[in-house]
């Protein structure tokens, strides 16, 4: 996995994790990775549910509009100025 993501621009989707420390304990060699670097890391689970419950796997299914601003905002933030990310965020 290193080999082919190592110099990727984005990580998007990384499963339940909070913040970029909790990446690099569970994997000290994930901070090697140029996205972790340039804290260009984003979970899909910026909404939980009343439950906890990630609202992504919830409503995502019948939301791909949303889904879809959301990841044209990550990867192109410039066309969609004013929107601001739904499901995703980035991880600090």
């Amino acid at each position: 996995m290193f080999a082919k993501a190592k110099a990727a621009d984005l990580w998007i989707g990384v499963g339940s994790f909070k913040t970029l420390q909790e990446i690099e304990t569970s994997e000290k060699r994930y901070a090697l990775f140029k996205p972790f670097k340039d804290k260009n890391v984003f979970t899909y689970n910026a909404r939980q549910g009343a439950k906890g419950g990630s609202e992504f796997l919830e409503l995502g299914y019948l939301r791909p509009d949303i889904i879809l601003k959301d990841l044209v905002k990550i990867a192109h933030p410039e066309l969609l100025p004013e929107y601001q990310l739904y499901f995703h965020k980035r991880l600090e």
